[in-house]
């Protein structure tokens, strides 16, 4: 009996909804986010590719999860 209830309580504690608005916030980024160091273009392969930086950072801070993405592309000297 005690496992229904148990199992019945995380059921329910799982089905909450997601609070989102409709329309996404464009904001500066912040001071703590570090920009991607760029690759060392010595290091590459020949031929030179295309470089394309995908970063990701997430900071928690009083609760709240604020996540930064950015990407970055370009192409090299051949």
């Amino acid at each position: 009996m005690l496992r229904r209830v148990a199992f019945m309580a995380c059921l329910l504690a799982s089905a909450a909804p997601a609070w989102a608005g409709d329309t996404p916030i464009y904001q500066p980024v912040p001071d703590w986010v570090k920009q991607a160091p760029a690759p060392d273009p010595g290091k590459l392969p020949t031929p030179r590719p295309q470089i394309l930086i995908f970063d990701q950072q997430q900071r928690v801070e009083d609760g709240r999860l604020s996540s930064i993405r950015t990407a970055r592309q370009g192409r090299s000297a051949s």
